[in-house]
């Protein structure tokens, strides 16, 4: 089991860090596996002999990037078999050797249409429900037409190249966190992560005139930034507020635990950090305008959450770390 030292736990990202982080939970969610499939197998009395061997060959390989499959795996068979259904256990434990064979290596980072992956309308309508941004209206996805598919995926691959002349440091740690770009259509989420699909994100396209390169810049920064936080909340809380304490957020009419508003900052923080980049780096910018703009308003937002986060949350020791890391990074930024 890999150990993460202090020093990864921080908002601001360094060389390696999102390699060695993500390498890390994939471990954990190999082990979490291992021993579902074992007590799957004696509740059963199955044969699993080929599933822990494909497993086995995953977990010599886990420094790469794991498939989202895997993790979707690990909530499937965790939820079939705390619900006793022993119907769907059987099915996930007859499936899993092709699972485990074709979840290494996930790509480097491949934009592709919703609905494209298996994983995708489980976490959807998963989602659907209780899934709310800005607006109080239910999330509605879609795939995209073929056209608009093209024309987004254009946009994304733009807006990727311009970070990568921005700051290396950031294109590397978005990548290596990143396995699919999944571009929707509809309304009710502008960007969306969840731990059971970890490393695919979706990213609704554009319908205003919002810069198209700000916008995928802006949502791909946001949610490779919630799954590093997700992944290092999987060796450590950082905070202890129960869920019924809530609080204002700045990016939810709706007051949130802490928990949100802790992602709400640091997320913003690496928004913010990867747009000064950008803005200082003396790249070539058709619309330098709406990439400031976007700086200035999530700069706002992200001192609004630190300010909270600094007043309220109860911090473990390396939650601490976080946040001051974060504090670190707003006197930083201008």
């Amino acid at each position: 089991m890999i150990l993460l030292g202090k020093n990864y736990f921080t908002c601001a990202p360094h060389e390696g860090a999102a390699s060695i982080v993500t390498s890390a939970f994939n471990a954990k969610i190999i082990k979490s596996i291992n021993a579902l499939i074992r007590s799957a197998a004696k509740t059963l009395d199955a044969d699993v002999t080929e599933a822990l061997f494909a497993l086995g060959k995953l977990s010599s390989d886990q420094a790469g990037k794991l498939c989202p499959s895997i993790f979707n795996f690990n909530t499937l068979l965790r939820d079939a078999m705390t619900n006793g259904d022993e119907v769907n256990v059987a099915i996930l434990l007859e499936r899993a050797p092709r699972v485990f064979m074709c979840a290494m290596p996930a790509p480097s980072l491949s934009v592709i249409n919703f609905g494209s992956k298996p994983w995708h309308d489980y976490v959807y309508q998963k989602q659907k429900d209780t899934y709310r941004y800005q607006s109080e209206s239910p999330m509605e996805l879609k795939p995209c037409d073929g056209n608009e598919f093209l024309h987004s995926e254009r946009f994304f691959v733009e807006s990727l190249g311009l970070m990568r002349l921005g700051s290396t440091l950031f294109y590397e740690h978005v990548r290596d966190i990143v396995s699919y770009v999944t571009i929707t259509e509809g309304h009710g989420c502008w960007g969306l992560s969840s731990i059971d699909m970890f490393g695919d994100i979706f990213i609704t396209k554009l319908q205003d005139q919002r810069n198209p390169h700000v916008h995928y810049f802006d949502h791909v920064t946001h949610e490779a930034a919630h799954y590093y936080l997700h992944a290092l909340m999987q060796f450590d809380p950082l905070i202890e507020n129960p869920p019924t304490e809530e609080y204002s957020s700045p990016v939810r009419e709706d007051k949130r635990p802490m928990l949100g508003v802790y992602h709400a900052a640091f997320v913003l923080s690496n928004v913010c950090q990867n747009l000064q980049a950008i803005l200082d780096s003396g790249v070539e910018l058709h619309d330098k305008k709406s990439f400031q703009q976007c700086f200035d308003v999530s700069l706002a937002k992200f001192n609004q959450a630190l300010s909270t986060v600094e007043a309220s949350a109860k911090h473990t020791l390396l939650g601490k770390s976080v946040t001051e890391s974060m504090r670190d990074v707003s006197r930083g930024l201008s």
